[in-house]
């Protein structure tokens, strides 16, 4: 039976307590984290998206969202719950819908329960990169196709990225091409590479660095603590580390020094010099390839020349990216500062032949779904091949784009072999194919981490299977079509009928982060003709929608009105789908109050009581996209219909019921601190203030609390829990927002954004 059927829309399958809300074993999830939080599953690893949460997780929220409680809590609850997370679960009847989807962590849990799902995002790319993860998967068509562009391209593909050995003079291939940036000093007029330091890379196992030389760019091998060295070839002396560059700062051996963003002329990038190649071949009496490093020399620059060439003449014909960088109202102005204005100047003329070639031959491809796959790797390398790409000198591999959440522009770039060294490297197209057929086959065979006493990870297989047709209507799910994807904002989710699913499973917008739909429209420019978009009827627009994302830019009363608006629109819309009896259950932390202002506000206004409140590690060990004063540890906020349903009066706190709140919102942040670290798991300062904000939402949303009341609790949480960078003191129009603060104006404002 349909969830749309209007005979079944009051019924749900979710317990009136779950375990969820009794609360989850955080210590078995922290093993998980431990592993998840640095590696990721295959199937999330097809494609980048940014802020993914962990899978465990959101399976542990599902499972727990679906299990009844018990009526007193004990390890063999725990346990039990630990088998269904390790076996196959049959979820059917449930109904799950994420309106706020990104990469679609939530969908493919959902799906690999059984359950049937309803993911909505804004982002076209986050929209496709989802539909892909989950839709049904022939391997053999595709390697038939891949095999059919490997035939066409390969050979002159692989040709451009080819280089002489300088001790036999024979061809090898390239792995990487180093590349930095040059400018002239506005002094001397001397002409001056941005080198940070002469290092190409070191291996601590071997206790070598491999350096060159600061004048003539001559390669040598040399111990990992040597400081300096003399060339042979041009008995020049090199301070290993000391750069021309420090701190974004070029410095001149005449004294001069000159930020770098002022020598750079709007919408004319640095020009870049080929100074270095590392290539693999396979020494003399070897059976095992080897990677060396050599000084670019005239046939390098020959051969890069010739593809340039090649792309002059043929670049009418081939398609690729020329669309403008758009620089209004942008959040991150990076690449844009430092010169580049379109998309195409983003990449090197040999990565634009190279790139634009395998394009075309892919969207020759007939069978849709083989195309829409190779279209996916296609869009996954192209993160690892433009100018912005630097490299792990320890790792010796690249660092693509976005490996921090934002447009890094490294002053030494690497351009890595585009379709694909077989040996080495990191990146190419090739290895983006064999990177989803492994996502892929996960689909069809999922597994999850068993740990045993030292740590030690084994995989167990679910019996699950994640694979499932997509539709565009919730009313044509069926039983091979579990999965309606819907590429727009949730403001407005008109196509989807009231009281109609069961459980509401999500990660809201962030508040004040990376806007991801600035940092999409890389891929999506590359993409947008070749998109069959999740809404019925619509031309491919010119650009993702940066300025629709619900984000606050810069911190205002009218960015975060904005923000509000949209949030309370979406809510309302979650709380009109859910079934009375259903469950809405969200991942969220923050460091700072206006964050869970906000949230706290969607959720009363949609009529929302909050249940349950607990912690869940949100990353890794490594912690490598925050720092110290971020917080490692989500909050799990369940959320229920409340009586009220919105419609009670603001309560305003008298001051000894306000005292009491503090006093349980500070016992509540110190139990969970205390049995985390008992249990020897890290917890930092700010997962206190998150944690202990994420509390104080709970007191607003269920009392109802007026602004003024609401206002004074947050900043109780701001002064206990100080942060370097969070005013205790809110702004005075947060005080009063209820009525300085147009709700309806800025929801109204947010669907007319949604349906232009």
């Amino acid at each position: 039976m349909l969830a749309t059927d209007p005979t079944n829309r009051t019924r749900t399958r979710i317990p009136r307590h779950s375990v969820l809300e009794q609360g989850l074993p955080i210590e078995d999830l922290y093993q998980f984290a431990r592993r998840e939080g640095n590696s990721k599953k295959p199937i999330y690893e097809i494609h980048k998206w940014w802020a993914r949460r962990l899978g465990h997780v959101f399976r542990f929220l599902l499972i727990g969202a679906t299990t009844r409680a018990m009526k007193k809590k004990n390890r063999r609850q725990q346990k039990a719950l630990l088998r269904k997370f390790y076996g196959r679960n049959n979820l059917g009847q449930i109904l799950v819908m994420d309106p706020f989807m990104g990469g679609g962590t939530s969908v493919v849990e959902a799906l690999k329960c059984g359950a049937r799902v309803i993911g909505v995002d804004i982002d076209p790319v986050a929209w496709f990169v989802t539909k892909k993860e989950v839709e049904p998967f022939d391997e053999k068509s595709l390697l038939k196709h891949f095999s059919k562009i490997e035939e066409d391209l390969s050979r002159d593909l692989r040709a451009y990225y080819q280089t002489n050995d300088p001790e036999t003079g024979n061809l090898a291939e390239v792995v990487n091409a180093f590349w930095v940036s040059r400018f002239k000093c506005p002094e001397c007029r001397r002409i001056l590479d941005a080198h940070p330091h002469f290092r190409l890379a070191f291996n601590p196992r071997t206790e070598l660095q491999t350096v060159f030389c600061s004048k003539c760019s001559e390669v040598r091998e040399v111990p990992i603590d040597q400081k300096w060295f003399k060339c042979g070839r041009c008995m020049h002396t090199t301070v290993i580390m000391k750069g021309t560059v420090v701190r974004g700062t070029l410095k001149c051996g005449c004294g001069t020094e000159t930020p770098i963003l002022k020598l750079i002329k709007p919408g004319v990038p640095a020009d870049k010099h080929l100074f270095a190649v590392e290539y693999s071949l396979v020494p003399r009496g070897a059976k095992v390839p080897e990677r060396k490093f050599k000084r670019a020399d005239h046939s390098d620059l020959k051969r890069f020349n010739e593809a340039r060439e090649i792309f002059e003449r043929r670049k009418t014909s081939l398609r690729f990216p020329t669309a403008e960088i758009l620089g209004s109202n942008r959040f991150d102005r990076r690449p844009i500062t430092h010169g580049y204005s379109t998309y195409d100047q983003l990449f090197n003329p040999r990565q634009l032949l190279c790139l634009s070639t395998i394009l075309e031959s892919i969207r020759k491809i007939e069978d849709v779904n083989c195309r829409e796959y190779l279209l996916l790797a296609f869009s996954d390398c192209l993160a690892s091949n433009n100018v912005l790409v630097s490299y792990a000198f320890g790792y010796q591999k690249v660092t693509p784009l976005f490996a921090i959440h934002g447009y890094q522009v490294p002053q030494r770039p690497v351009e890595g072999n585009v379709w694909g060294n077989p040996d080495f490297g990191r990146g190419s197209f090739t290895r983006c194919v064999a990177k989803l057929i492994a996502g892929k086959r996960y689909a069809l065979n999922p597994f999850e981490y068993k740990y045993d006493k030292d740590g030690h990870a084994q995989q167990v297989p679910t019996r699950e299977q994640i694979e499932t047709k997509t539709v565009k209507s919730p009313d044509m799910q069926s039983g091979d079509a579990r999965a309606c994807l819907l590429n727009q904002s949730s403001v407005n989710l008109s196509s989807i009928r009231s009281d109609t699913v069961d459980l509401i499973l999500t990660d809201p917008p962030f508040y004040n982060n990376l806007p991801y739909s600035e940092l999409s429209d890389f891929y999506y420019q590359w993409l947008r003709l070749d998109l069959q978009s999740g809404q019925v009827n619509s031309a491919a627009p010119e650009y993702t929608p940066m300025q629709e994302t619900l984000l606050v830019k810069r911190r205002t009363e009218n960015e975060h009105t904005r923000y509000l608006g949209g949030l309370v629109a979406s809510m309302r819309e979650c709380a009109r789908v859910l079934k009375p009896d259903g469950l809405m259950a969200f991942t969220f932390h923050h460091r700072e109050p206006l964050a869970w202002s906000a949230l706290a506000t969607a959720l009363a206004q949609a009529g929302f009581r909050v249940t349950s409140i607990s912690p869940v590690r949100a990353e890794g060990v490594s912690g490598f996209h925050s720092y110290a004063g971020t917080p490692k540890w989500d909050s799990v906020i369940c959320c229920r219909h409340s009586e009220h349903a919105g419609g009670a009066l603001p309560t305003a706190l008298t001051e000894a019921k306000q005292k009491q709140v503090e006093r349980q919102v500070i016992a509540g942040t110190s139990a969970w601190r205390n049995r985390i670290r008992s249990g020897k798991m890290p917890w930092n300062p700010a997962d206190d203030a998150s944690l202990g904000y994420a509390l104080v939402l709970q007191a607003i949303v269920n009392y109802r609390l007026s602004d003024s009341s609401a206002s004074r609790l947050l900043s109780f949480i701001a002064r206990t829990f100080p942060q370097k960078g969070v005013s205790a003191t809110p702004p005075k129009w947060l005080r009063h927002q209820s009525r300085r603060i147009n709700i309806r104006s800025a929801f109204e404002g947010c669907c007319k954004e949604a349906t232009l």
